[in-house]
């Protein structure tokens, strides 16, 4: 009789799962904090600060495109 060790992790599913909630909720604390509080001032300023405002935004979406699309592929 063979035991397999293994089936008895299956509930460790769960914890993947609010692993990924976790890491969402991290997302969406860090760009409400960069794009609301700090870049939205930055924009309505105008002039070289409204640029790198902008500048700071595009590489903020980009990076969480790319953090999307890897939790995405994960499942």
């Amino acid at each position: 009789m063979q035991i397999n060790v293994f089936t008895l992790c299956s509930g460790l599913k769960f914890l993947g799962y609010l692993m990924i909630l976790l890491v969402a909720a991290i997302i969406a604390v860090s760009y409400y904090a960069v794009v609301v509080f700090i870049c939205g001032n930055q924009l309505l300023r105008g002039g070289l600060h409204s640029f790198f405002g902008f500048s700071v935004i595009i590489i903020f979406h980009a990076l969480v495109i790319l953090t999307n699309y890897s939790l995405h592929t994960k499942f």
